[in-house]
């Protein structure tokens, strides 16, 4: 028997501890035969560090806030790489 997505359940977790792991058991006691797959639920921070302190997301654009997430991100990636 293949692994295809029918029988893959799919539990969100996320911050809330008990609402996570009373989601993951009852999976678990419900979905003996099943494959079970964790999807950790991340809402993103309202803020981000910069070098010349913090900003607050709400106050900029959502264009604006993307394009910095963007450049955080990117690098994020060149220090990894190098």
């Amino acid at each position: 028997m293949g692994s295809s997505a029918e029988e893959t359940i799919y539990v969100a977790i996320g911050k809330n501890v008990e609402r996570s792991k009373a989601a993951l058991f009852g999976a678990l006691d419900n979905f003996v035969h099943k494959k079970i797959c964790l999807l950790h639920v991340h809402t993103p921070a309202r803020s981000a560090a910069l070098k010349d302190g913090n900003f607050v997301a709400y106050k900029l654009k959502e264009n604006g806030v993307k394009i910095l997430r963007k450049d955080i991100e990117m690098q994020r990636n060149q220090m990894c790489q190098g």
